[in-house]
C-alpha cells in the first residue's frame, strides 16, 4: 500500500490516490459496521475479563451485564444478536432473565446461550425450558465458545 502510495504521489496520479484512500476508508466503516453485537450476562469479573478478551479476539462487539434485571433491561435497550447468559446471578438468576426475554417482542428472537458451570443432568435441559437456545458449561475453550457463538448466529 506504502509503494502504491508514493508511486502515485511521484507520478501525479492525485485523483487515484484519493480514490483508493477512499475505498480503503469505506471498507473500514464497512468492517466496523458489520461487528456482530453481544450481551454478556455475568457477575464475576474474572470470567467477564475472559469471556470479553474471547469476544474482542473473535471479532465480536459485546457489552455487559452483570445481574439478570440488568441483562433484561440491556437486552431491550442494546438488542444484541447475542446474549451469552450466566445462570447464577444476583438480583434476578439467568432462567429468569432468560423467559423474560422471551416474553417481550422486541427481544424475543434474539439466541441466548445458556454459559454456566451448572452441568448437573437435567440442567441443560432447565436452560432450554427457560428460552436459551443451546448451552455451554464452564470452564469452556476458545473453540467452544467460537463454535457455539457461530452456531447461533449462523455464520
Amino acid at each position: 500500500m506504502l509503494l502504491t502510495i508514493r508511486y502515485l504521489l511521484f507520478t501525479g496520479e492525485r485523483w487515484l490516490l484519493a480514490v483508493l484512500l477512499c475505498y480503503n476508508i469505506a471498507i473500514k466503516l464497512k468492517e466496523l459496521e458489520m461487528k456482530r453485537k453481544i450481551l454478556l450476562v455475568e457477575d464475576n469479573p474474572a470470567t467477564i475479563d475472559v469471556i470479553q478478551k474471547e469476544l474482542e479476539f473473535l471479532g465480536y462487539e459485546s457489552v455487559v451485564a452483570e445481574d439478570g434485571k440488568e441483562g433484561v433491561e440491556k437486552a431491550s435497550s442494546y438488542l444484541p444478536d447475542l446474549i451469552i447468559m450466566d445462570i447464577s446471578l444476583p438480583k434476578m438468576d439467568g432462567l429468569e432473565a432468560s423467559t423474560a426475554i422471551r416474553k417481550n417482542p422486541k427481544t424475543q428472537t434474539i439466541p441466548i446461550l445458556a454459559a454456566t458451570a451448572r452441568a448437573l443432568p437435567g440442567d441443560k435441559e432447565k436452560c432450554l425450558q427457560a428460552g436459551c437456545d443451546d448451552y455451554i458449561a464452564k470452564p469452556f475453550t476458545h473453540r467452544e465458545l467460537g463454535a457455539a457463538i457461530k452456531k447461533l448466529l449462523k455464520e
